[in-house]
């Protein structure tokens, strides 16, 4: 029979943080009155973070582990986590303890009121100012790029009923955005405000900066094809202008009976040929991300391991 609640841990050289997560959530679980199941999806660690695990699950029968053969990233070990969920709902959390387990009775509330997505909404205290910036301009960036709006503050930490979670896992393609696909599937949803200011426990973050960049990237790839319209768009803007442009300087010569100047003919040239270049990569890229979309066969990860009941 199925637990009522799959709490989705994914995890990355997280032996030092274990104990700390357990001794945390277990009192909130088990004061919740209904069943629950871990499913940790060991993300390639190289540390004992899996051997620990394993120490868990012989202690408590309820401690699921799916570990993959290398590293494939946060967001595909959550999405792993979702198609492998066999709760009523899923809630999924860090280990490092920086989303505040003490909101997770206020998810079940909220899931008992009909709400089918539940996510925490608040400032992330934790960032400094430089780092706050640039999320803030990303997510300006992604409104205007994409369809399905997201707030700033919005965290992966959340509960998902099994209506939500069917709907993601439906999601066939190899880049999924947590953000964009929560939003994409449009049920019923509501934000409870909670500031971040807990720092993790133990460890350091494996996020580097590349991997925030890399994530970035594949969020507005996911999301819109409008950066690869962006630039024809401007080819064709370019084109306009040296067309208007030649135009221009044909009916000056004419009027005036004078040549043509080399720098002006140049000029038109140059404007004519880069607009070409840009209309014509905009051109492949539309039909490159459509290939993508349609032929994304590769899977999203490999398991090496796979601990379940």
């Amino acid at each position: 029979m199925s637990a009522d609640i799959t709490i989705i841990v994914p995890v990355y050289n997280e032996e030092t943080a274990l104990e700390a997560f357990f001794n945390a959530l277990e009192p909130i679980l088990n004061g919740l009155n209904r069943t629950y199941e871990y499913l940790f999806i060991d993300d390639g660690s190289t540390d004992n973070t899996l051997n620990i695990l394993k120490q868990y699950r012989q202690k408590q029968k309820n401690v699921n582990i799916i570990s993959f053969s290398r590293n494939f990233g946060q967001p595909t070990a959550i999405f792993c986590g979702i198609q492998n969920a066999t709760g009523k709902c899923a809630i999924i959390i860090d280990a490092d303890l920086q989303h505040p387990p003490q909101v997770i009775p206020e998810f079940i509330k909220k899931w008992d009121e009909g709400f089918q997505v539940v996510s925490i909404h608040g400032k992330r205290k934790d960032y400094n100012l430089l780092r706050r910036a640039i999320s803030s301009i990303f997510y300006k960036i992604y409104n205007i790029v994409s369809r399905d709006k997201t707030q700033t503050s919005v965290s992966d930490f959340c509960l998902l009923d099994r209506k939500a979670i069917d709907a993601v896992k439906q999601y066939k393609g190899n880049s999924p955005y947590f953000k964009g696909l929560v939003k994409w599937i449009g049920l019923k949803s509501c934000l409870v405000t909670c500031d971040i200011t807990q720092k993790r426990a133990h460890g350091k973050s494996k996020w580097k900066f590349f991997n925030r960049v890399s994530a970035a990237i594949d969020a507005l790839v996911f999301s819109s094809s409008v950066p690869v319209r962006m630039f024809g768009y401007l080819g064709m803007f370019l084109l306009l202008i040296a067309f208007a442009y030649t135009v221009y300087i044909v009916t000056y010569s004419v009027v005036h009976s004078t040549d043509i100047s080399l720098r002006g003919a140049a000029l038109a040239i140059i404007l004519f040929s880069n607009g070409i270049w840009l209309v014509s990569i905009s051109v492949i890229g539309e039909y490159i991300t459509y290939l993508i979309k349609e032929t994304g066969n590769q899977p999203l990860y490999i398991v090496k391991e796979e601990l379940t009941d």
